[in-house]
């Protein structure tokens, strides 16, 4: 029998084929498939919402996103799971179920640990270092699924009244292994909340008018599967970013900066939340305006690509005009 001649290559390539196959056969990618929202879409973006539910077509490019960064942060939050069960074998892990709002809409849900003991939901979220989460808090979208969840668990009469909603953060690039811990209180106020988000999209596929755009360009031209049709043509706007994230990035990074031998990990963090951004952000330590530069490649001593570089200069106190969407 010949031996098969394969290269290095080759190897990679079935390796990606892999991940990118399990990733496409999750749970997750044949909800999305069959335009089916999910907890962890809800807070998302109005905008995504409203064309997951007239179904518009998915991106070209969507089919080729090997989902990377789902895939690690999956990985690592199976394992967690499973070392929790064996330390605390009455907890169970990935629960499934349905809940309910007030308004009679369904969302279905998929819990990652449900701590009957503790009577909680706990909700796995994995981040490339954990300074903007402390900074910033838990996003929108992360507070709206664990709300979910533990409405649904309540009415599936799996958890009891009273009980509560953890979104636990592991840092996934291994520098720091202490989990950030942040509650979510689960009220009328915020089930309210949620269903009046859900319901400016849903308006907005029913009379096909436009939804709110609830992410920056940056993130949508790398995440959406919509972006195309969604917002594709818009340019990046110049003037004011009233961006509460943008201003929680914009002071992290120039904290960094001032101890950046000591801080280079913050400011990694808060470049990657930055780079999403063009125009002028008005912090607490004032305006300083936000850019991208393009560096061509050179082969002058070693090849290097072209690459963005992050511009983050001060402004003056001149008035400036105010972005536009």
């Amino acid at each position: 029998m010949t031996t098969p001649t394969y290269t290095p290559e080759h190897i990679g390539l079935r390796i990606y084929d892999a991940y990118t196959g399990h990733t496409m056969r999750s749970a997750r990618s044949q909800q999305q498939e069959e335009r089916r929202i999910g907890a962890s879409e809800i807070g998302l973006c109005r905008s995504y919402l409203k064309h997951m539910i007239v179904e518009t077509p998915y991106d070209d490019s969507a089919a080729e996103d090997p989902k990377w960064m789902a895939f690690v942060g999956s990985a690592l939050g199976d394992r967690i799971e499973t070392a929790y069960l064996d330390s605390y074998p009455n907890a169970t892990i990935q629960s499934d179920f349905e809940t309910e709002f007030p308004s009679g809409l369904t969302v279905p849900g998929h819990a990652d640990i449900v701590d009957v003991d503790y009577n909680c939901v706990i909700d796995i979220k994995s981040k490339d270092g954990l300074t903007m989460v402390k900074a910033g808090g838990a996003s929108r979208s992360n507070r709206y699924q664990i709300a979910s969840y533990l409405l649904g668990l309540i009415q599936a009469g799996v958890l009891k009244e009273g009980a509560r909603a953890f979104l636990v953060y592991l840092d996934r690039s291994g520098r720091d292994p202490r989990p950030h811990v942040v509650e979510v209180v689960v009220d009328d106020t915020l089930i309210a909340e949620i269903e009046s988000f859900m319901g400016d999209a849903i308006y907005a596929a029913k009379y096909n008018v436009e939804a709110e755009w609830d992410q920056e360009q940056g993130f949508c031209e790398n995440y959406c599967q919509f972006y195309t049709s969604c917002r594709g043509k818009q340019t990046l706007a110049e003037g004011v970013i009233e961006s509460e994230e943008a201003k929680v990035a914009l002071k992290v990074y120039l904290e960094a900066k001032e101890t950046e031998k000591s801080a280079t990990g913050r400011k990694k963090e808060a470049s990657e939340v930055l780079k999403n951004y063009s125009g002028i952000v008005i912090g607490d330590e004032g305006p300083f305006e936000v850019s991208q530069t393009t560096i061509n490649g050179s082969s002058y001593t070693v090849d290097r690509q072209p690459y963005d570089r992050l511009n983050v200069r001060k402004k003056s106190a001149a008035p400036v005009k105010k972005a536009k969407k």
